[in-house]
């Protein structure tokens, strides 16, 4: 991977979907770019801070917060209260038994599933490429609250957060607290792939750096690959496989916009790129409709062949 040196450790979560698609103006990214090392940011963390709140003012901010779903985006404040009022109407044990779960997810889910998208390709100043400016644009507070792990182009990839923080980016407008967002978000990585739809050189070339970078990533954690699709089509009860629901439709987003049409020669793409990618063929030597007639087979082909198997097709 091509420039990786850039950590941004802000973790406000708020309901967001992929890069560029609202509440972030990368163009805006140089304003007060000037004062950044060149292609490095500050990784101080941020200073944390926590509000107490009554029941009185719980109550009043549940209140305005279910007036306001149907409405579109929560406020992180009314997020913070609704969550602390749901987990008064659970029992200890229900408490204690999340807290079990959500540690076991923070070791063993978080790092071990991949989520793509597509963003546009936008106009750089001088000696900057896409995944630097929309870097730039996300330190500078330009990018809203959305927070990608990588952006790749046709030059490279700006990694912007450490593997094992939580991104924000796989959600949909007005269904915050559905399932989609909340495991999209918490439990992959994320990456936004650099295009403009053209199918120019630059298109070409950045889909190949997010193969490239998904097949390492995959070779490395392990996991699934996802769009953003799925997450949306999950949020909405859609059933299906991994891949049918990666493809399919979702009436909101369509993300990798520019990725999608063509996924399955994506995956492919990926899959030459992964350290194991060797073939493994076969050798069949009987079918047969009885089990009793199959292993009795089996042993006397298991005299010459030890490794042979039954495989049920």
């Amino acid at each position: 991977m091509a420039e990786t040196n850039t950590t941004v450790t802000e973790t406000n979560k708020a309901e967001n979907g992929s890069t560029g698609a609202y509440g972030g103006d990368p163009t805006q990214a140089v304003k007060g770019g000037a004062n950044l090392p060149e292609k490095a940011v500050s990784t101080s963390e941020p200073e944390q801070t926590a509000k107490t709140f009554t029941q009185a003012e719980l109550d009043a901010i549940v209140k305005q917060r279910l007036e306001r779903q149907a409405k579109g985006q929560p406020s992180k404040e009314e997020m913070e209260a609704f969550r602390k009022w749901q987990d008064s109407q659970k029992t200890a044990e229900q408490l204690s038994q999340e807290k079990i779960s959500a540690a076991e997810n923070g070791r063993a889910d978080a790092e071990k599933k991949l989520t793509l998208h597509n963003t546009d390709r936008i106009s750089t100043a001088a000696n900057t490429t896409p995944a630097e400016q929309y870097t730039r644009a996300t330190v500078n507070g330009n990018m809203g609250t959305v927070r990608v792990h990588f952006y790749v182009d046709d030059v490279g990839t700006w990694q912007n957060l450490p593997i094992d923080y939580t991104s924000w980016h796989a959600g949909q407008k007005g269904k915050a607290d559905a399932y989609g967002s909340a495991a999209g978000n918490m439990q992959t990585i994320s990456i936004e792939c650099i295009m403009n739809g053209s199918g120019d050189k630059k298109d070409c070339q950045a889909r190949d750096n997010a193969a490239r970078l998904t097949a390492y990533l995959l070779d490395t954690y392990g996991g699934d690959l996802y769009t953003h699709n799925y997450w949306c089509n999950v949020r909405n009860e859609k059933k299906g496989s991994i891949e049918a629901l990666n493809k399919l439709d979702d009436g909101y987003k369509n993300c990798p916009v520019y990725i999608r049409p063509k996924w399955d020669s994506f995956t492919e793409l990926v899959k030459s790129y992964r350290k194991n990618n060797t073939k493994l063929f076969y050798v069949q030597v009987g079918a047969f409709s009885s089990r009793e007639n199959a292993e009795a087979y089996l042993a006397k082909v298991k005299k010459y062949y030890p490794g042979a198997f039954i495989k049920v097709m």
